[in-house]
């Protein structure tokens, strides 16, 4: 790929792209988030309403409706809409209580939530007959309405917006284009009065959505707002984190974003750890992709644009249905954007930074009838500049005592550009039924120049050796994606199947060459020399899953998957020969390596819900899984076989009706890669290599979290117990080659196990001190255990111990068209091998200001304290080693984002506190417009209800 010409042409695709698919869908988002503290004047009940029985503070950012009365809460039309959408927590519902939105008119539609026999169904109506549907499973849900050419009426509802839709009923013919006239719409929870129960049972509803059409002159009047205090979505086994809220991410990579997780670290070489463990799974919509496997993982999140992101799923505990094949730990999933609403609309974001910086994305987005289709292109170009120091003692393993070393330095300045792409389609097939497909293509292109000097001496501090390096290295990958899937709906309650397909690949073929100008030769002379590796990695991915409702309160999830994974990993080694000049080829430096891992897996899930507070799952994964290891330049092969049956544990409890206590347990098993076994000795420079250990064993990793949940005095809040405890650890030793001193081998070995014992502390601050100011405040405090074997013999171990403390703190700011976002992240000291990593602390800082309803200056200033310098330390019985690498510099970047068609919001109307005389032309105090009742008093908004909670 040429990229002396790519940017340019990449841009100018981009912006045809999505010029090419916004049309004029002018329409107007008309959102409440019930983030103050009383009800937007737009709300009013439709009968008289006892304050007792609704409140928005008795959880903060939700409007909670008791299950004492019926209650309705309506608001009139002021146009043709195309959508309406609600999101409720229904885990509190009472016995035969209903919840849900609706339509009121001549002919009233709702769609909701009922509960029977202590299951949470669907329902939905047209007029007054109600039909039961599917069951519903955890304690959230999306209910939409949609209007498909102001034609017809199409319900439909999803557990959460990344998953997408599922159609509910059948559709339903409006017989007036004007409808709307005639129409309000309504949230409501209905109960009889033989059925209302106390006050621990209630529905919270966190947000509404309404898009209403409208000429594109009334579009430009509005204006939008994000919500700036973010929650995780909590789910029995992972906890969600939406980017909506993140103002940095026009300019942000997956590796930035990533760093503003709670608990999750990426240093400056995209290593990415969660709660210390670096033993971490990368999924993208809950599949393996090969980008993100293997050691070019780090390179790949540096270049994926953060804006084709929708949300972080972070599973600590992952269960039953996933698999092992890329790793026993944590998984880390990036659910990717997709489009769920009719019409067309695109976004284009440009960036530019300082030095030769800069990046640009656009997606763009059609749905019409059973048909979606949405794409996205980004291109990004980056640099960093670093500079390296280490220093090695080589020491006596029987007195301790130093007996040579080195010191080194370099000085390197990295180029890195990159182009992604994707593509999705999806297809109703008739009422019940979705197929779909993906494409994806990424282009990384990396370079590297550096310099350096190394003085090297022996016993007594004499001088060895003196010599100054130059090298330059490129290093290009190639990624593609293919997926094919198909989802069938019976009509039984909550009975689906759905059959996945992908296929995924990276090429990275890369290229160095290194120079040597000798000042003081040393007794083992390393010449200039060219070095060139090729790895070639390709995974098929083909999984079945069913799930069923059965025995009334029972669901059954099970599922299969078969995975094979083809590794190919070459090493060509070439030196110039001192006497010809000539460049020769050097046995013991090339080496081959080629892997096939075959993974076939089976699972079973149930779940219950147990006297209405108690939820139960339990899981089971069997998996038999061939490795076949083949090294063609000695014409040696080797098979590996493992079968491992693997438990799942969930339970959640309400405590209250704020209050959850949550367990989650389950056993992963991570068996050596192709990589850890490889036994040929690999150099990655001219100095370091590593070597494979052929007789690994599959280690077992046991995780274990309890999880208390509150709001306390407002704040959203979190508390979780955490245990990990990883046997026999894989880990690694260091030493110098025997037969090449100056050469250090790292080899991995079977030894002890690992243990990490800590909490996690998480708190969300919707107000801090003054309107418009919030805060998330996180912290991992843990005390990690391992054992460290001896390079005199494996059998002498000591244990290492380490206290380490994380923390990130979220400052955001909203004011008028202004938000400001400071995020500040320490991360904590960790145990690497036989040595650890230090602590290191990272600040940046983002200002958003809107111009026009679509469009908005972004600034970012990343490592405002140019900070984040990575040191790390090695000791053992024959050596001890120190690197220092500074590379972060602190780097301002100033953008553009805008959008084409979609839909704006309406800040007046987003947080429930809009005043008489912002919305209907009054001020303060004074009459409100069309059917409102009379104006409120100072701080009371006009309406045809009094001010609530």
């Amino acid at each position: 790929m040429n990229f002396e010409s790519t940017p340019c042409r990449a841009a100018a695709m981009l912006l045809a792209c999505c010029l090419s698919l916004a049309r004029a869908d002018d329409t107007q988002l008309i959102t409440d988030e019930f983030a103050g503290d009383r009800l937007g004047a737009q709300w009013s009940w439709l009968h008289k309403v006892d304050d007792a029985g609704w409140s928005l503070r008795d959880r903060p950012g939700y409007l909670r409706l008791q299950a004492t009365r019926p209650l309705t809460l309506a608001q009139s039309l002021s146009g043709p809409v195309s959508g309406m959408r609600v999101r409720l927590d229904i885990g509190a519902l009472a016995e035969h209580q209903r919840a849900g939105l609706s339509l009121l008119g001549a002919q009233s539609a709702s769609v909701g939530v009922a509960r029977e026999g202590g299951v949470n169904y669907l329902v939905f109506a047209n007029g007054a007959q109600e039909t039961l549907g599917s069951r519903i499973d955890g304690d959230a849900v999306i209910l939409r309405i949609e209007v498909v050419n102001q034609q017809t009426l199409q319900f439909s509802y999803a557990l959460n917006e990344q998953d997408g839709y599922h159609q509910v009923g059948p559709v339903t013919q409006l017989s007036d284009p004007a409808w709307w006239k005639e129409r309000r719409v309504a949230l409501y929870s209905n109960v009889t009065l033989a059925q209302r129960a106390d006050r621990r049972h209630h529905v919270d509803i966190d947000w509404f959505r309404m898009t209403l059409e409208q000429p594109p002159a009334a579009a430009e009047e509005m204006s939008s707002v994000e919500v700036v205090a973010a929650r995780p979505t909590n789910k029995v086994d992972r906890d969600v984190y939406e980017l909506k809220n993140d103002i940095s991410v026009s300019n942000a990579s997956a590796s930035d974003v990533l760093n503003n997780v709670p608990s999750v670290t990426v240093d400056q070489d995209g290593n990415l750890t969660l709660r210390g463990n670096p033993n971490v799974q990368v999924m993208v919509n809950g599949k393996r992709d090969a980008q993100f496997q293997g050691q070019n993982r780090g390179d790949a999140l540096n270049a994926f644009p953060a804006e084709n992101i929708e949300s972080i799923e972070v599973i600590n505990v992952p269960g039953a249905e996933f698999g092992n094949e890329g790793g026993s730990g944590p998984i880390i999933n990036l659910v990717l954007k997709r489009n769920r609403k009719p019409g067309s609309r695109a976004n284009l974001s440009v960036n530019k930074s300082d030095g030769n910086r800069y990046n640009a994305f656009g997606n763009g987005e059609y749905a019409a009838g059973p048909y979606s289709l949405s794409g996205n292109i980004g291109i990004r170009q980056d640099e960093r500049s670093a500079h390296r120091a280490s220093q090695r003692e080589d020491l006596d393993p029987l007195t301790g005592d130093t007996i040579g070393g080195s010191n080194t330095s370099s000085n390197s300045h990295s180029p890195r550009r990159s182009v992604t792409m994707a593509s999705t389609f999806t297809y109703n097939v008739g009422q019940l039924d979705q197929a779909g497909a993906t494409a994806s293509y990424s282009a990384i292109r990396n370079a590297s120049d550096s310099a350096g000097n190394t003085y090297r001496y022996g016993l007594g501090q004499l001088p060895v050796a003196d010599f100054s390096t130059r090298s330059h290295s490129d290093s290009p990958a190639d990624n593609f994606g293919l997926g094919a899937s198909y989802l069938h709906k019976t009509g039984a309650p909550g009975e689906e199947l759905k059959a996945d397909l992908r296929y995924t690949g990276q090429t990275n073929n890369s290229d160095a060459d290194v120079w040597y100008d000798y000042r003081l030769l040393p007794p083992r002379v390393v010449t200039n020399n060219h070095r060139e590796t090729d790895r070639r990695n390709r995974i098929l991915d083909i999984s079945l899953d069913y799930q069923r409702t059965f025995l009334g309160t029972w669901l059954l999830k099970a599922g299969g998957k078969y995975a094979d994974s083809k590794n190919n990993n070459a090493t060509n080694y070439l030196a110039q020969d001192p006497v010809s000049g000539a460049y020769v080829p050097v046995a013991n430096r090339i080496s081959d390596f080629v892997s096939n891992d075959r993974n076939v897996a089976i699972y079973g899930i149930v779940s219950t819900t147990l006297l209405r507070d108690a939820h139960l799952q339990a899981g089971l994964r069997g998996e038999y899984t061939e490795l076949d290891v083949r090294q063609p330049l000695p014409g040696e092969e080797d098979k590996y076989y493992y079968l491992n049956w693997l438990p799942s544990f969930y339970a959640t409890y309400d405590v209250s009706k704020t209050a959850v206590l949550q367990l989650r347990a389950s056993r992963r098993i991570a068996r050596p890669n192709e990589r850890d076994l490889n036994p040929n000795l690999v150099y990655l420079s001219d100095f370091s290599a590593r070597q494979g250990n052929p007789n690994l064993e599959p280690v077992n990793n046991d995780l274990t979290e309890l999880s208390y949940r509150d709001n306390w005095f407002g704040i959203d809040s979190s508390v979780t117990l955490f245990k990990r405890r990883e046997s026999p650890v894989i880990s690694s030793i260091s030493y110098p080659l025997a037969s090449d001193p100056d050469v250090l081998v790292t080899s991995p070995l079977n030894f002890g196990a690992n243990d990490s014992t800590g909490v996690d502390l998480a708190f969300n601050i919707r107000r801090l001190l003054l309107d418009g100011l919030s805060a998330n405040i996180s912290s991992t405090i843990s005390n990690d255990q391992r054992l460290r074997v001896s390079n005199l013999a494996s059998s002498l171990t000591q244990t290492q111990t380490i206290h380490r403390e994380s923390a990130k703190l979220r400052l955001a700011y909203q004011i008028a068209a202004e938000s400001l976002q400071l995020m500040v992240n320490h991360n904590g000291a960790t145990l690497s091998g036989q040595g650890v990593n230090k602590a290191f602390t990272m600040t940046s800082f983002s200002w958003q200001h809107r111009l026009t309803p679509r469009m908005t200056l972004n600034m970012n200033v990343n490592n405002v304290f140019r900070l984040g310098d990575l040191e790390s330390t090695v000791e053992n019985e024959v050596l001890r080693t120190h690197s220092l690498t500074s590379s972060q510099p602190r780097v301002f970047s100033i953008g553009l984002r805008t959008q084409f068609g979609g839909v704006t919001g309406d800040q007046r109307l987003r947080n429930g506190g809009a005043r008489r005389g912002d919305l209907f032309n009054g001020n303060n105090g004074e009459r409100g417009g069309p059917n409102r009742g009379a104006g409120g008093g100072a701080g009371r908004p006009g309406g045809g209800d009094p001010g609530g909670y």
